[in-house]
């Protein structure tokens, strides 16, 4: 069947449109992201994966993108999904930090933080210097 480009911005802008994304979505038993519960368990898949994994962005994108689609979900808007996606790294990643900070003695804190320190007329911190191995 050929389709008359012409028609096209009139289709997008028709009530059809949506009709049809309706019908299109019963069908084929697909569910709008945000009104279900299975919205509720996506955010919890996305927090367990940031949380247990170290993935990229790109690469958490692509799992949570795989995710939806795997479980009928029609996908939200790349923005909406990249700051989920984002906001669940984020938080895993100051849980991580605040764990970590929290099994540091209090004496031995200032130690650490002079590490990042960079002294007159070097270019690096001392922690800088510790991670490069010795030549």
């Amino acid at each position: 069947m050929d389709v008359d480009a012409s028609q096209w911005p009139g289709y997008v802008a028709s009530r059809a449109r949506e009709v049809h994304q309706v019908d299109i979505r019963l069908e084929h038993g697909y569910h709008v992201f945000r009104q279900d519960t299975a919205h509720v368990t996506f955010l919890r898949w996305l927090w367990d994966r940031a949380w247990t994994a170290d993935d990229s962005a790109s690469q958490l994108l692509d799992l949570a993108t795989g995710w939806l689609v795997e479980h009928q979900i029609l996908l939200p808007g790349f923005t909406v999904l990249q700051r989920l996606c984002s906001t669940a790294r984020d938080r895993a990643t100051r849980l991580a930090s605040r764990r970590i900070a929290s099994q540091v003695p209090h004496d031995r804190r200032h130690d650490l933080k002079s590490l990042l320190d960079v002294a007159a007329g070097e270019n690096t911190s001392r922690l800088e210097q510790l991670r490069r191995p010795p030549r």
